[in-house]
């Protein structure tokens, strides 16, 4: 990451981090308690799930338990929805602060 201070504003650049699309992810299902993602690519170290719509995001019931035995360090998932918000929360071990934020946002541009 690198930043540079111009105008009283300070801009950060974040390293690349494209999403590969994934094949396989039959593990992912099943930790996302059934729910069948539109798209799933990693990066990384992150897995993105794209869900058919924003109500199976809010409606989502994943099982922590197999969450925790895929490798990655953290899984988003997301749909399109009427309204650009993104929340971002912890990943399954800790929060590590605003650089985990801030990639994993990155990912998702």
């Amino acid at each position: 990451m690198t930043t540079a201070r111009a105008d009283g504003r300070v801009g950060m650049g974040f390293p690349a981090d494209p999403p590969r699309p994934l094949d396989s992810y039959k593990e992912l299902v099943i930790a996302l308690g059934g729910t069948h993602p539109a798209r799933v690519a990693r990066g990384v170290p992150d897995i993105l799930a794209d869900l058919p719509s924003a109500a199976d995001v809010r409606n989502l019931q994943p099982d922590l338990a197999r969450i925790s035995e895929i490798t990655a360090r953290g899984i988003i998932v997301t749909a399109r929805g009427g309204q650009v918000r993104v929340t971002l929360r912890g990943d399954r071990v800790t929060l590590l602060g605003q650089a985990v934020t801030a990639a994993r946002t990155a990912l998702l541009i």
